[in-house]
C-alpha cells in the first residue's frame, strides 16, 4: 500500500489531546519537492553556534532534570542518537524538529549503561530519553527496544510511535500531518515505512560499511521497514516487547523489528517512500570544523 495523496480530516483519538492537531489537510501536492527551502534551513542552522554535548545522567543529582512525560499523548517521535554524535541532534533541533505538529513530542534516545536511576530517564528540558544500554552502533537493537518499553510504560495513552535517526532531515513539512491522517483513519495500520523485502536468506556484508559489525551475519527471509523512518502502533510495540530478549541479540535495529513483529501485525504494512521525504544530514551541516576544512 502506498502513501497516496488525499484530502482528509484529522479525527480525534481522545478528548482534549489530538484536538490541538486537528485540521483539514489538503494533500494533493503534499509530496512536491522542497530542496531549496531545505538548503536555506541548512545554511541558517550552519550559521548558528553548535552547543556542547550533553553530559550523561550518571549521578543522582543529574536526574533532577527528569520530569514525567506527557501522560495524555497519543503520539511520540523517537530519534536514535548517541553522545558521540550529539551535534547531529542539535542540528535537527535547529531545523525541522521545531515544526513538528504540537501533538507529537520528540525525544533523542541516548544509551548510558552507568545511569544510576532505576529505569529510563525522560529529560523534558533537553528532549532526551536516556536508556540503560550501551551507546554504540552494534547496540541499536538494545537501545530501541528499551525506548519502546519506556514509552509503553510511561505513556499510558500512546497510540503510535514514530521512529527515525539522528542523521535525517525532514524535507517535506507536510509529512507528519498527512501521516496523522492515515493512522487516525479507519485503516489504522500497525506498521509502516519503506518496505524492504528479503526474499531469500543470506549472509550480510554490511560489515564492509560498518567494520564494528561481525562478518557474515545471517539475514532471514522477512519484510521490514527501513530505519530511516518507520512507525509502530501500540499493539505492535507491545508485541515486540514480548520478543525483547531476541531483539537485544540482533545487530540490525530495523531488521530486528520486522523480523520479530508478529505476522498478524504485518499483514498490511503501510508503504511509505521515506527516501522522498527525508534526506541524510551532511557532515558539514553538523560539524563546523568539517565545513571550514572543505572551504580550504
Amino acid at each position: 500500500m502506498s502513501l497516496q495523496p488525499q484530502t482528509a480530516v484529522l479525527t480525534t483519538i481522545m478528548p482534549g489531546m489530538l484536538n490541538r492537531c486537528a485540521t483539514t489537510i489538503p494533500t494533493s501536492r503534499v509530496f512536491s519537492g522542497s530542496g531549496s527551502r531545505l538548503r536555506e534551513k541548512k545554511l541558517a542552522a550552519a550559521a548558528a553556534p553548535i552547543e556542547p554535548p550533553m553530559c550523561p545522567v550518571t549521578e543522582a543529582g543529574a536526574a533532577a532534570a527528569e520530569e514525567e512525560p506527557p501522560l495524555d499523548t497519543a503520539f511520540v517521535l523517537l530519534i536514535l542518537n548517541c553522545k558521540k554524535y550529539r551535534s547531529k541532534a542539535l542540528y535537527q533541533k535547529k531545523t525541522w524538529l521545531p515544526n513538528l505538529p504540537p501533538c507529537i513530542p520528540y525525544y533523542h534516545v541516548i544509551g548510558d549503561p552507568k545511569i544510576t536511576t532505576a529505569g529510563p530517564v525522560f529529560d523534558e528540558v533537553n528532549r532526551i530519553l536516556w536508556v540503560h544500554t550501551p551507546d554504540d552502533y552494534v547496540s541499536l537493537p538494545k537501545k530501541v527496544i528499551a525506548a519502546y518499553a519506556a514509552v509503553v510504560h510511561k505513556m499510558p495513552q500512546i497510540q503510535y510511535i514514530f521512529k527515525t535517526d539522528d542523521d535525517q532531515i525532514l524535507v517535506n513539512p507536510r509529512f507528519f500531518p498527512v501521516l496523522l491522517n492515515i493512522v487516525t483513519s479507519a485503516i489504522k495500520p500497525h506498521y509502516g515505512g519503506f518496505v524492504v523485502d528479503i526474499k531469500q536468506a543470506h549472509l550480510s556484508q554490511y560489515h564492509r560499511i560498518h567494520p564494528e559489525l561481525p562478518e557474515n551475519l545471517p539475514m532471514s527471509q522477512t519484510k521490514y521497514c527501513s530505519g530511516r523512518f518507520y512507525f509502530l502502533s501500540k499493539d505492535a510495540a507491545m508485541n515486540l516487547l514480548t520478543n525483547a530478549p531476541a531483539i537485544r541479540n540482533e545487530f540490525f535495529e530495523d531488521y530486528a523489528i520486522g523480523k520479530y513483529l508478529s505476522p498478524q501485525l504485518k499483514t498490511h504494512i503501510q508503504h511509505i517512500a521515506t527516501n522522498k521525504h527525508f534526506t541524510d544530514i551532511e557532515k558539514t551541516d553538523y560539524c563546523p570544523t568539517s565545513s571550514r576544512k572543505a572551504a580550504k
